[in-house]
């Protein structure tokens, strides 16, 4: 028995064939299976068991046509390189697709871990948020009510803008046994629950000051006082320094005059001038010390007292404005700005006022974060 040419060649034909499509072979598996069986090497295995085995029949097939020997072990050689290969690529795919479970398994459990996690700190968030809005509503109880001020002012704004729901800032009056009117804003040390906290403080210091004085700085000296004395046990070693910045206005009961007292903080006054057909502003700037412990804390504060015209208009306010961030470049608003904003609108009524001073201090602000609380009184005699 011998090989015709024609087999010879059909044989070798079909070899190279299929070893020159083998690489096409084995790149196309390996993208199609690359999810199931990431390693290249076991990839390339199999295919070529695969290819031994179809190799291996198709020999046996054509060697059983010619009827040349080796077929049947031919044959059989390729049944068993498939069972190999077949079982081979059923483990891998087996193992496989038992590890993907498990990691679905634990991604269940981890999404589970997090749905609950997320459902906790939403819990909580809510009653945090809860209870600060429950903060808010007590500490606007102690700020000065819309009546107090109505009952006791012509004509005025207030602007209140915390930092956070609740705040350090906070205005407060009240009227004196005397008749005179006195309206404050206060800027506490901090903002948010730690502010708000502190300005409680400082009003009851306040309210308790007025039992027994009636003058402006000697308003100022007790309430310090009182707040030394409450925080000097916090637990520093030099006892707290908090306390608070702020201008203590008293107006006569025919708002005549006004005598103020001031800790780090400015009042002005916009007064019509005939001879310049226009407002001009007027700054009066107060104490350089703090509501609070502090090297000079056993220096009285001083007090000055401010002829008024009708018309003029009386400004207090804490820094949150001025030191706002914000604008083309990114720089603080500046008391410059405010005091030519103010000018330039004096001669409006105050309602109108306060919704172009707020538009342009949001405008200014853009979508900077607000770095403080503000707060901004105006009073027209």
């Amino acid at each position: 028995m011998f090989w015709s040419g024609a087999a010879i060649e059909i044989v070798l034909f079909f070899f190279l064939l299929s070893f020159s499509y083998f690489p096409f072979i084995i790149k196309s598996r390996y993208e199609r299976l690359i999810e199931l069986i990431p390693s290249k090497v076991k990839v390339i295995y199999l295919s070529v068991m695969d290819l031994i085995g179809l190799l291996c029949l198709v020999m046996g097939a054509l060697f059983t046509i010619q009827k040349w020997p080796f077929a049947l072990p031919l044959i059989g050689l390729g049944i068993v390189t498939f069972l190999i290969a077949m079982n081979g690529w059923n483990r891998s795919f087996r193992r496989e697709v038992e590890l993907r479970k498990s990691a679905e398994n634990e991604l269940k459990s981890t999404l589970d871990e997090l749905h609950r996690t997320h459902l906790e700190i939403t819990e909580k968030h809510k009653e945090i948020k809860d209870s600060i809005n429950y903060a808010e509503r007590i500490q606007r109880s102690f700020l000065a009510t819309e009546a107090t001020l109505s009952d006791n002012l012509n004509e005025y704004f207030v602007i209140f803008q915390p930092r956070d729901v609740v705040s350090g800032d906070f205005y407060w009056a009240n009227r004196l046994a005397n008749g005179n009117f006195l309206l404050l804003t206060g800027d506490s040390t901090g903002h948010g629950v730690p502010g708000a906290i502190m300005s409680l403080l400082n009003i009851t210091s306040l309210e308790k000051a007025i039992e027994h004085q009636s003058e402006p700085a000697q308003i100022f000296n007790e309430a310090r006082m009182t707040i030394i004395e409450r925080l000097k046990n916090d637990g520093s070693l030099e006892g707290g320094k908090d306390g608070m910045d702020g201008s203590l206005i008293s107006f006569n009961q025919e708002k005549t005059s006004l005598t103020y007292t001031s800790a780090n903080n400015s009042i002005w006054i916009a007064r019509y001038s005939e001879e310049m057909k226009g407002y001009e502003l007027l700054e009066f700037i107060g104490d350089k010390m703090p509501l609070g412990k502090h090297v000079h804390d056993t220096v009285s504060f001083t007090q000055t007292t401010v002829p008024l015209l009708k018309n003029d208009l009386v400004y207090c306010f804490t820094d949150g404005f001025a030191d706002q961030f914000g604008g083309p470049k990114g720089k603080k608003f500046m008391k410059k700005q405010m005091k030519e904003l103010i000018l330039q609108y004096a001669v409006l009524p105050l309602e109108e006022q306060k919704g172009i001073i707020l538009k342009r201090f949001n405008d200014w602000k853009g979508d900077n974060e607000q770095i403080d609380d503000v707060t901004m009184i105006a009073v027209r005699i």
